[in-house]
Parts: C-alpha cells; structure tokens; sequence
C-alpha cells in the first residue's frame, strides 16, 4: 500500500475521507464504524459563547463522482468578491495576518470544477468586508493524478511563478516580519509524484511571492523523504526533518520554528507516527533535532503527573492539537498515536495534555490519560468526562480524538473545538464539541456543542440565519478543518470533513465565526434580604464592556439607562443589567432582587449562657410582636427549619443553644447564642489552724479534697481568682488577717469561697516602775520610793506588791497595798523603807587577830604529827591559846571605847503580782 494520503483512495468518497486516513495510518478497518451516518441527529448543546454562520454552503450541492463537498468559486485572481468561496477542503494550512486578514492555503478538496484532490490555492479572507480573495495557486487540481506538482525555482529565492505543489495535512507558522511559513504534508512534488513532502517555503504577503527554502523537491521511488537527524540538539549543517503530514508547529518568542511529530517515515519504507521534536532558525537555515525518536511508532514516557522532567517525551503521534501559551509555552492534546498497555504498544485516540517549555527543553504531562484499558481494542478507547456545561473542574477532559480545531484567547485560555474521537458515551465519530482549557487553574471546561453523537457519529449543522448570532447556532461534526483568531480575538473556523444541516457528512466550505458572549454583569452585594440601604455595584469582566440596567422589573436594553456608578436601594427593589462590548455578544441578563427589612429582635436566653453546677432551664424570649423563636443545641446556626421553640429547654449537660426569631414584615433576627458549661464544683479549701483568735503568729497550710485541684487565695479580703496567687506552701499569719481561698480543677466548676479570719491578740499585761531608783536613809530613818503601775493590752486587774532583799533592820510598806488600773492610765502606790534604831547605833569593836594564840595552836598540831609526849604538848598549845584570847578580849572590860558604824548598800527588789503576771523593779537603799 502506498503510504503516502492517495489521492486516488480520497477520490473514492468525501464521506470516507477520515477513515482513508486511519486506514493509512494504522492500516486497520476498526474506526468505519464511527463515521456511518444515521438517519437521527442528536440535538446540539447550547452554549455560553456564540457561532455565526458567515458564508460558505449549509448543505452539500448534487453529488459529484468524489462524494459531497462544494465546488470551489475563484472568481478574477487578486480581486476580492462576496461571491467569492474557496471549495470544500479538509486538512488545509492557515495564518492571520498583522492586519488581522485570513490566509487560507491548499488541502484536500473542490476545485472549481468540483474536481476533488490535492490544492495548491492560496485565498485571503477580509473579516470587515467579509470578502474572500484567490491569491495564487491553481484553481483546479489538474486532470493527471489529482493534484498540481510544486513550482520550486532557485533556492532561497522568491519568484511570482513559485507554488507549493497541492498538499493536505502541511503544518505553518507565521513569523515576527509577518511571513508564512509552510512544511511538508501529503501532496505533490516537482515531478508531480504523490507522496508525503519535506519541502519548506516561506510566504511574504507584501511580496506577494513564494520561496523554497529547504527541504527535498523530488520524493524518492517510496514517495517520502528520510530525515537527517544530525546530533541531538544541535543547529547541525544538513539536519532537515523527514517527510511528514498532519503534524504540528509553533513559533518560539525567539522567532524559531519548532515541529513535532506527524505522520512519516523513519527508513524509506517504514511508515509512522512520529514524537520527534525539532527547531528551525530562519536567519542560519539550520535545523536541530531537538527531542524524541528518530524511529516511529514510539510510546510515550510520561513520568509523574504535573513534574516536567528531561525524560518525558510524548509518544508517537499525528493530528494532535497544540497551541502556543502567552509565556511561550507549547501544549499538546491527544491525537491518533502510541501508548504502552502492560508489555505492549497500542495505538488509539489519545486524551493527554502536554506542555513543553523550551527554555528548559523539558516535557509536562498536565492531563488526561498515559494508557488506554487493555480490552480496548479499536482506536475509541477515551471518552470525554464532560461535567457541567461551562463549569470548570480537575476531572473534566475531552475525550480521545484528532485533528480537532484549536486556538488561543486573548486571556491566554486555550481552546478546542471537534476532531474524530470519542464522546462521553464511548462513541466514535465527528466530534463538535468546544472546550477551554485555563492553563493557571489546570482544569477543562466544556463550553458547547454536544456530549453525545447519539448514535449517529456526527453531529448535524445548526446554521441558523446567516450572519446572525444565535446560542442555538453550532456547526456540524467535523476533523480537519482549518482556523484563525482574528485581531478581536474571534475565532474563525472553515471546512473540514463532516456534516452539513442535513447530517449528511461531506467536504465543507462552511464559514463560522466564534465570538465570545461577555459574561454576565455581576451584581455586589448579592441580592437578598438585607436590614439597611444597600449600595449596589455592577461590574463586568470584559475589557470596555458597557452595562445597562433597569430597576423596574423590565429586561435591559442598550437602550436602557447606563451604568456609571454605584445604585443606592433605600426599598425592595429588582436590579436587572447586561454587558455589551466590541467583539462580543451581548450578555444574559443578570437580574437580583433586594428586599430592606428591619431585623427581628435578637432572642434572649434566661439564665444566660455561662458555667453552672445543676441542670439549668433555658427559657428563650424575644422583644418583636408575633415572633417565632427557632433554635438549635449543637452548636450549628438556626434557620427557621430548625426545632421551634415552645418552652424552656432542659440543659443537663455542656451544650452551646442558638436561636433566631422571625416575624412577619422583618428579616431574621442576629444570632444568639448561649453556652451552659455543667460542671460540679471543686471541695471547698480547708484551713489548718482554722480562723480564730490567737495570741502568737501563725503557720496556715491549706488542702482540698478534690483530686488534682489547684488553690488560689487572696489575703486582702477580696476575692479570690484563677488568676490570684497559686497555693504552693504554708502562709505564715504574723497579725490580724483574712484569707479566702477558692479550688479550680479540671472537669469541676470552681469551688465555694474558702475563707478564714486569724486575729493575732496578745494578753493582758501592766509596764512597773520605781521612783527614784536608788534611795539613801539613816539608821532609824524612813525613805519613799514611788511605783507606778501602767497597764497594757487591756489590763485592768488588782495589783498587788512585796519587797524581797531588804536588809536586816529595814521594814517596807506600801501604800496602798494594792492598785487597780482603769483604762490605760497609769496607777501609783508609796513604797516606804524603814530603819531601826539599832540598825544605825554604835557597836564595841570586833574580836582581834591574837598571833601568840595562832602560835600556840600551830605548835600543838606540829608536834601532834610525832606522837611524843602528844599530852604535854596538846596542853601548852591549849594555854597559848587561851592566852592569847584572854588579850584579844581585852579581859571583857566595858571600858573600852566605841566606833560608828560603816554605811550598808542593797539591792531591794520589789514584786508587783496580778494572779499570773508578775513583774518587777529594782531599789538601790543605802542605810547610813
């Protein structure tokens, strides 16, 4: 088989022009099932965006021998017209221009004689004047072998006679000059041999001329051209990627051209999908094989979801979507390729996302699938998970499909429309689905078209009116169409093979306009009900929307009043708006009602919330006439579905109660709550020594009998906290002083005051003195001394007194004898000494020292020691010894005189004694 896109086989039928390709790809009949037409259409989705059919045939025309599609109408070449309308075409090259102009090149398809094959025209479409214009190229497709053979010329130089030959399924760029650039694809050389081509041209529409660039002019006897790989990552003189159709490109921030994959070959005669990855700088001419394999059919290696990584590479494939991200990023979705099942390599639909940052020259795989389900025998093997319609999420993703439509908004949001693939049933067919994917968020969301083939494998046309936006507008079913955004950002889609307005599948020409819907105004605050004047805003997400509103109840128009500043709602009142903007259509209408009503009272709780030690009754009462009273005991907020209060509410245990009251002609009340801790209390501190009264200082130590318990005291008086001073050893009372005390433990509710009082009183007692101190009188003579008695501490008791130490001859008396302090005066008594007369007379004068009798008795001892006339001697001590008395004595004769006596000192210490007390004071008498 020839593995080049036969232009014969594509002959055959327009109907069957994707299944040409599967087989050719894959060389398997499993996909004919999915493009049988039915005879029922599945209704289309509406959508939040909107299509415009703007030109181009809704159904195909009488059927010519190569199956429906419509017959191209050139008109005069370089002239515009509005009759003007390329033919129906699959697989065709597109650009857009710095003036926002359409380009349109070849494909497969209708020439002006409604000849199918391989074109080589090139048109402009003016999107302001809505004129297509045929550029260059030929207007038929040649009656030899179905396409027009390349016009190459010289090398690197432009001329007005050179053409790429007729090709379907090329790739394009356009350069920062605003020069088209066009690879390869399934077509015709210079020779006019049909095959897949290599070739490299550059378009400058100024110029209006081609240049060949690069690349081989003539395939080889296989139809194909091998690549020349070169060093891995290299600008290598000679490197030139091989022949391929169907793969993609983009345009590095740099200006380099970067390609990927697509269908081609490896060796002259092995045939395949691709996942090489390669470079072209236009200033050097040079290529550089950049990543992936130089052999085909190659799985992917994906590593770990979200993590780029040197290794990662996506797996060999054709027809994929791809797009360039505004930080220069380039992504890939899906298409006919190769992944590993287990042990073995498998090709299908693919559903996976990619990302490639060439800075890094590193692969992410953001999304979809790396596998396909083992029993998955035919290329439908990844249905789409659609979700909600225009709400994004992490596990929505189109199904498995190739050659869709992609493109990029101003926001930088991918998109992606149709393909051949898989709906979210499993079934296969042509798909018409519009998807956007947010690069920041990492989600898919499904923005139209259907779901759903219905059993069909297609989807049929809504055209509805032309030129007239509608949201039940969509185009039919297709793959391989061709697109452009245009300066406003709108998406423009043309042809490709699918369904007309009648479901019958065909070669289109159809022309469809994608312009966003501006989002619907949003209103701040939300509507509600609300207690005060709200100050309402309207805002709009669109760049230069402008919004108009209405506040009576009608639907806006671009009529109606215009938004300028925010809306004061002093009543209930309605706020309807749209947004209008330059490139969009309006938007829905955004409609929200404020309703201003005084809240109800807020409910009160009796007792309040707080910690208790018994099961409490909770009664809820409200101030507002007629209110109903809805609560809740755990803890979530009420609503007037909750329990309805109608009596006092039993608390037993810990339990948080909230409550709202609502009445008529007023919003709901605030929210009360009320938390009841039940708790038993701590014991009660106790004291040792208890309170009381106490004569000395006291050490007080506190305990309590609850487990774990902590005690805080005050001595102030006050009382006590947690946050008092902590208990941690005995308190020493030194005066009079109170001390309460409270417990606080875990799981308990404090204890009761613990309180003590300690009076420190020492006992009765009385100060005693004596005046003057120290007292002189003469033998027979008389002194006084005065005591003063001077109570303390309360004394007031009986006090008598005594004197000790008096000497001989001296008497003492007290007058009066006792005493009985009042108050705190002192009191007074007279002691008085007395002398006797003898006490002060004259005395004889004491006995004298007699040496002659100590003599005498010294000598009697002495000899006493040598026991010799013991007797003799004992008798003459003895009379020496009485001789010498005898002197001393002065032979007891009264006539001898008389002395005066000396001065007598003592120390006299008088008692005063009141029952227990005693005390004492001190007389210094001297007795002349």
């Amino acid at each position: 088989m020839n593995h080049a896109r036969s232009i014969c086989c594509r002959a055959l039928s327009a109907l069957f022009s994707v299944v040409l390709q599967t087989l050719h790809h894959f060389r398997s009949t499993a996909v004919l099932t999915f493009l049988i037409a039915a005879a029922t259409c599945p209704p289309a989705h509406a959508q939040s965006n909107e299509w415009t059919w703007m030109g181009g045939n809704n159904v195909f025309g009488p059927s010519s021998t190569a199956g429906p599609g419509q017959p191209g109408v050139y008109g005069t070449q370089g002239q515009p017209s509005v009759a003007n309308v390329p033919g129906g075409r699959l697989g065709p090259v597109s650009w857009t221009d710095k003036n926002g102009n359409l380009w349109l090149f070849g494909g497969g398809g209708f020439d002006s004689n409604e000849t199918f094959g391989f074109l080589n025209d090139l048109w402009k479409f003016d999107p302001s004047a809505g004129e297509w214009t045929w550029i260059l190229g030929s207007n038929t497709v040649g009656a030899a072998n179905g396409g027009q053979p390349g016009i190459y010329g010289q090398q690197g130089t432009a001329a007005a006679a050179n053409t790429p030959g007729g090709r379907s399924g090329a790739v394009g760029w356009t350069d920062a000059s605003g020069n088209f650039w066009l690879f390869g694809g399934a077509g015709f050389d210079a020779s006019d041999t049909n095959g897949n081509l290599n070739d490299l041209w550059e378009f400058s529409p100024s110029s209006g001329q081609w240049t060949w660039v690069g690349g081989s002019a003539n395939l080889d006897a296989n139809g194909t051209v091998v690549g020349v790989y070169g060093t891995l990552g290299s600008l290598t003189a000679g490197s030139i990627p091989g022949s391929r159709n169907f793969g993609s490109a983009w345009v590095g921030k740099d200006g380099s051209l970067w390609l990927f994959g697509g269908f081609g070959g490896s060796t002259p005669s092995t045939f395949g999908p691709l996942n090489d990855l390669w470079r072209y700088v236009p200033s050097t001419n040079q290529w550089a094989w950049m990543g992936g394999s130089s052999t085909t059919e190659q799985p992917g290696v994906y590593g770990q979801l979200g993590s780029p990584a040197p290794a990662n590479v996506p797996g060999a494939r054709e027809s994929e979507a791809s797009w360039v991200d505004n930080n220069g990023n380039f992504w890939l979705f899906g298409g006919a390729g190769f992944v590993t099942v287990g042990s073995t390599v498998t090709n299908a639909y693919l559903n996976d996302l990619w990302k490639f940052d060439p800075t890094a020259n590193e692969w992410t795989w953001v999304s979809g699938s790396n596998t396909v389900p083992a029993s998955c025998q035919t290329l439908i093997c990844l249905p789409g998970v659609y979700g909600t319609l225009g709400t994004p999420a992490p596990g929505n993703t189109p199904g498995g499909r190739a050659s869709p439509v992609t493109w990029t908004d101003q926001e930088g949001a991918l998109w992606l429309f149709g393909g051949a693939g898989v709906d979210a049933n499993g079934e296969g067919g042509t798909l018409n689905d519009v998807w956007k994917f947010d690069p920041a968020a990492g989600e898919w969301t499904w923005m139209g078209g259907s779901d759903s083939l219905g059993g069909a494998g297609t989807i049929p046309g809504m055209y509805g009116t032309l030129g007239i936006a509608a949201a039940s507008n969509s185009p039919g079913g297709r793959t391989e169409a061709t697109g452009w955004t245009d300066a406003n950002g709108n998406f423009w889609l043309f042809g490709g093979s699918g369904s007309d307005a009648h479901g019958i599948i065909g070669d289109l020409n159809d022309l469809w306009v994608y312009m966003p819907v501006t989002p619907t105004p949003t209103l701040d605050p939300a509507p509600g009900n609300y207690t005060a004047a709200q100050t309402v805003t309207i805002t709009d997400s669109t760049p230069g929307a402008l919004i108009y509103y209405t506040t009576d109840g009608t639907n806006p128009t671009t009529s109606s009043s215009k938004y300028s500043g925010p809306i004061t709602v002093s009543s209930t009142q309605t706020i309807m708006a749209i947004a209008a903007a330059s490139g969009y259509s309006k938007s829905a209408v955004t409609s929200g009602t404020y309703t201003i009503q005084s809240p109800a009272a807020t409910p009160a709780f009796s007792p309040a919330g707080g910690t208790y030690t018994t099961t409490q009754m909770v009664a809820i009462s409200d101030a507002t006439p007629g209110a109903s009273i809805y609560y809740t005991t755990d803890g979530t907020n009420p609503t007037t579905s909750s329990s309805k209060y109608s009596g006092p509410i039993t608390v037993s245990s810990t339990q948080t109660i909230k409550a709202i009251a609502a009445a008529s002609g007023y919003s709901n009340s605030a929210v009360a709550s009320g938390l009841y801790t039940i708790q038993p209390p701590a014991a009660t501190p106790a004291f040792s020594p208890a309170g009381g009264t106490y004569t000395t200082t006291q050490i007080v130590t506190m305990s309590d009998a609850t487990p774990g318990a902590s005690i805080y005291y005050t001595t102030d008086g006050t009382n006590p906290t947690p946050s008092s001073s902590k208990y941690t050893g005995p308190i020493t009372v030194s005066s009079t002083q109170t001390v309460n005390a409270i417990a606080a433990a875990n799981g308990y509710s404090n204890s009761a005051l613990g309180s003590a009082g300690y009076v420190i009183q020492p006992p009765p007692t009385f100060a005693f003195s004596g005046s003057p101190g120290s007292l002189t009188i003469a033998s027979g003579g008389e002194g006084t001394v005065t005591l003063t008695v001077t109570p303390q501490k309360g004394f007031h008791g009986a006090v008598s007194f005594a004197c000790a130490g008096l000497p001989s001859g001296v008497g003492c008396t007290f007058s009066p004898t006792t005493v009985t302090p009042s108050g705190t005066s002192a009191v007074t008594t007279q002691l008085t000494f007395e002398a006797t007369t003898a006490t002060g007379s004259l005395r004889g004068n004491p006995v004298q020292f007699n040496p002659a009798a100590s003599l005498a008795l010294a000598v009697g001892f002495l000899w006493l020691g040598k026991r010799r006339r013991v007797w003799l001697v004992l008798l003459l001590a003895a009379s020496f010894a009485g001789a010498g008395i005898l002197m001393a004595c002065g032979g007891g004769s009264s006539t001898q005189p008389t002395t005066p006596n000396a001065p007598v000192t003592s120390t006299v210490t008088v008692n005063a004694t009141s029952g227990s007390i005693q005390q004492s004071a001190t007389v210094t008498l001297t007795v002349n």
